[in-house]
């Protein structure tokens, strides 16, 4: 009897049809014997099987091999090399208990290129459970990796490099968790919209445009980031949440950029240094900077600048400069409060708003 391709489940009937969904069920889910298909650029014909001797030549001929419903841990293991292509995971690939991993072959070095032509290189949509370890993405002329849609991804050590946007997360979708990823002169590192969900672990940000962008009701979680040498580290729009654990953020032309939104470092492990940046966050249009732990030290401009109706809290942090600039500075209606935090002699307050003071505690 014909396979049941994933492409025609939208064409199966829905009523009377008792008997053929019984059957169509029970191929759709059927077991997988395998748990790992084999990729090949080199090597592979998409007419083999996928086995280690047999590689598939595309990753997207991979994929579309697996079962509608997967329920156990499968692995598309990529031999050396560049692999220039979109790879789709739709709806119709994952099932609850079981996740793909994209993988390189052991000790492989795998490059999936856009060359500046194509605009995407993988594409999660609906699917729960991809996983990618171990992979230099680059040179894709928009986003490199797209989850929507309620989708769930999950990174591990991978480069996103001479992107447009590295990954993009938007329409209520979410990450399990990236873990040591690298952003790498990138016009946006990461960008997270339309409510969705993103937290990364002990990953860099350097030379990008933007590091991380969050927007309309996003949350993003950066815990034990590094972030140098971008033109503005972190912007925060429309409502939403970006927070700071444990992290560095050095030698950027701009800190943050906070628009009716928050941004907040409310570290109890160990402090995050902002230290060395042109200039360092910046609240308007009724936003909040809330941090806790935080050191700020040799900014060149100010450390924190309230704007608009806007609030800043620090709170135990460290404010430090080697300049004659001012640290901070408030104007138009805004408040910012110390709290237990300390200052060296170069700390200066600048007051543009007679009408409106600056509060002071601890």
């Amino acid at each position: 009897m014909a396979k049941i391709r994933h492409y025609q489940i939208n064409d199966i009937p829905k009523e009377n049809v008792v008997g053929l969904s019984l059957e169509l069920k029970t191929k759709a889910t059927a077991s997988f014997s395998n748990s790992e298909v084999y990729v090949s650029t080199i090597s592979g014909s998409d007419e083999n099987s996928g086995t280690e001797y047999a590689p598939k030549k595309t990753i997207q001929a991979a994929v579309d091999s697996l079962p509608v419903i997967i329920n156990h841990p499968i692995e598309i293991i990529l031999d050396k090399g560049i692999y220039t292509e979109t790879v789709f995971f739709t709806r119709h690939m994952l099932g609850a208990k079981g996740f793909v991993i994209l993988k390189p072959l052991d000790g492989a070095t795998v490059v999936l290129s856009g060359d500046k032509n194509l605009e995407h290189c993988i594409v999660v949509d609906f699917a729960q459970g991809v996983c990618i370890k171990d992979i230099t993405i680059q040179g894709f002329r928009k986003e490199a990796v797209k989850v929507i849609n309620s989708a769930k991804l999950d990174m591990n050590r991978c480069v996103l490099r001479d992107n447009y946007i590295g990954l993009s997360i938007s329409n209520q979708a979410s990450t399990y968790q990236l873990n040591s990823c690298i952003f790498l002169n990138n016009t946006i590192g990461l960008k997270v919209f339309n409510t969705s969900n993103a937290e990364l672990l002990d990953s860099s940000f350097e030379s990008n445009k933007v590091a991380v962008s969050v927007d309309s009701l996003s949350n993003v979680l950066l815990k034990g980031a590094r972030v140098s040498s971008n033109d503005l580290a972190f912007e925060s729009y429309g409502k939403s949440i970006l927070e700071l654990q444990s992290s560095v953020v050095t030698e950027n032309e701009s800190v943050a950029k906070v628009d009716l939104s928050t941004i907040s470092s409310r570290n109890y492990e160990k402090s995050t240094l902002v230290s060395n940046n042109m200039s360092g966050f910046l609240g308007v249009k009724t936003s909040t900077i809330d941090l806790l732990n935080v050191d700020l030290v040799n900014n060149r401009q100010e450390d924190v600048k309230t704007d608009s109706g806007s609030v800043a809290i620090l709170d135990n942090c460290t404010v430090r400069k080697s300049s004659s600039s001012y640290s901070l500075s408030a104007k138009r209606g805004t408040q910012i409060h110390l709290v237990g935090s300390t200052r060296d002699k170069s700390f200066n307050t600048k007051f543009n708003d007679p009408e409106h003071e600056l509060f002071i505690f601890g």
